[in-house]
């Protein structure tokens, strides 16, 4: 059998060898997540290589996700430097495969397990947006939070929702035990249904447009002007069913066509 046979296999050794050091599992820390066939795949180099130049770089690895089917699934990828551990499938080296993710001190965690109780539960992009789960009984919390502090909150033990800002200017608040709802606004806040729209400014200015009806209607009716108060219309009729009282300093009943008293 000719030497150069032998000389082959054993190149082929040496690549398998300076890929990774061995073919069971192994950490590894990625190093590329532009797959050329666009796979969803990466390139890993063991870490205990890191300073050896000579170890080469994995082949490309699947990643492998807790649930995954037809365009649905979990769809969890590492980042360039994060450290994982890898694989590979019946100890071929040419199925690599990413099995998950685990912190160190490049790589640190988003929390800490304190006096032995987990309390905290996480989904946390690189970039700071979250889904944080507070899980202690009876003080269970869920938030969702994305980097500018833009936040929504649902606290079991207040029983309340709420929608806030960073700095807490314009906040939406449910608060389910009292049955009440209240919206803050730091400029404007506008309700809209269709063409009808009813507007509030921080001003102090309130407007409501509507193209059909509006109707108000209640037991008693109070409105008060500090200023002047005008209602204008095409036509105008004040009714009562029982006594009718118009008060003023001084009153004026104009009509370019007259003016009819019974």
């Amino acid at each position: 059998m000719p030497f150069d046979f032998y000389d082959s296999e054993l190149s082929q050794f040496d690549d398998i060898q300076r890929r990774t050091q061995r073919l069971g599992l192994t950490l590894a820390r990625v190093t590329n997540i532009k797959d050329p066939e666009n796979k969803n795949r990466v390139l890993c180099k063991p870490v205990a290589a890191d300073d050896d130049k000579t170890v080469l770089e994995t082949e490309w690895c699947d990643v492998i996700q807790p649930l995954s089917g037809k365009s649905a699934g979990t769809f969890l990828f590492p980042c360039v430097d994060d450290l994982v551990l890898i694989g590979y499938l019946d100890g071929d080296m040419h199925c690599p495969y990413v099995i998950g993710g685990v912190w160190d001190q490049k790589t640190p965690a988003p929390y800490t397990i304190k006096d032995g109780k987990n309390t905290e539960y996480s989904f946390k992009t690189p970039t700071g947006t979250e889904i944080h789960i507070h899980e202690e009984k009876e003080k269970q919390k869920v938030e969702v939070k994305t980097p500018k502090g833009t936040s929504l909150e649902i606290d079991d033990e207040k029983e309340q929702v709420v929608v806030q800002d960073k700095k807490k200017k314009n906040t939406i608040t449910l608060k389910l035990k009292e049955g009440e709802i209240e919206i803050k606004a730091e400029k404007k806040l506008t309700m809209a249904a269709g063409n009808t729209k009813f507007t509030l400014e921080s001003g102090g200015k309130a407007s409501l447009e509507a193209k059909g009806d509006v109707s108000v209607k209640g037991g008693s009716i109070k409105g008060k002007a500090t200023g002047d108060l005008e209602l204008n219309g095409a036509s105008a009729t004040v009714k009562a069913s029982g006594k009718l009282t118009l008060k003023g300093a001084s009153a004026d009943l104009k009509g370019p066509a007259g003016v009819n008293i019974n």
